[in-house]
């Protein structure tokens, strides 16, 4: 517990800390990290390679790992804008959104007396999706905490402070989506959340996609 104490209170103290730098100084920062990931980190590394080998068969070892190496240097950045999207100031944050496409579409769900589910990746923007939608719309996302204990307010203060709801991956959590459903609220459901079992039926979703709620931020 000790240990797990002083990780947790070194890594909310560097989000902290970066989330006073310009993003421009976190991805240059990023740009030098990432390749210390990349040979010292051989979990992340061994995953992003045997990922790499399963959608790109075609390509040769050398390109494989040029692409780890770029892939691995994105998602250190990824991991230090974390503090921006959740500590930096509210204006801040909104003034890197520079564009949102799909708003229309949920605008006219909810005057539609339709509820809108929210299918978002849980790497890259979500934390900034997360901050819009929670900024503009009643939202409520299903969230399961951190291994790391002593993080679990700090993720929750900074994903909740624009106003989503926060509900657990099991059958609670789930009830709450559908309530908010009901009330022609958004709600957030990432693919890699699996509540626990009894919590409905797994069934896969239509193969047409719809056009997606995109929030494009300035990094």
């Amino acid at each position: 517990m000790p240990l797990n104490f002083s990780r947790g209170r070194a890594i909310a103290s560097l989000w902290q800390y970066l989330a006073r730098w310009p993003l421009s100084r976190i991805w240059r920062l990023a740009y030098r990290v990432g390749p210390v990931v990349y040979r010292f980190s051989r979990r992340e590394r061994d995953v992003t390679m045997t990922n790499l080998e399963v959608v790109y068969p075609h390509l040769g070892a050398t390109q494989r790992t040029q692409l780890a190496r770029e892939s691995l240097r994105h998602s250190t950045a990824t991991m230090l804008e974390l503090g921006h999207a959740w500590m930096a100031p509210h204006a801040q944050v909104e003034a890197h959104i520079l564009a949102v496409h799909g708003r229309d579409k949920l605008d006219s769900a909810r005057a539609e007396g339709r509820g809108v589910i929210v299918l978002a990746p849980h790497f890259g923007n979500w934390e900034v999706l997360n901050f819009w939608l929670s900024s503009h719309f009643p939202f409520t996302a299903m969230y399961e905490p951190p291994k790391i204990v002593e993080l679990d307010p700090v993720i929750r203060q900074g994903r909740e402070r624009m106003g989503a709801l926060l509900v657990p991956t099991n059958p609670r959590g789930v009830a709450a989506l559908l309530k908010a459903l009901k009330r022609y609220e958004a709600i957030g459901i990432l693919p890699d959340q699996e509540p626990d079992w009894g919590s409905g039926v797994f069934a896969p979703f239509s193969s047409v996609m719809p056009t997606p709620l995109l929030c494009c931020p300035n990094w």
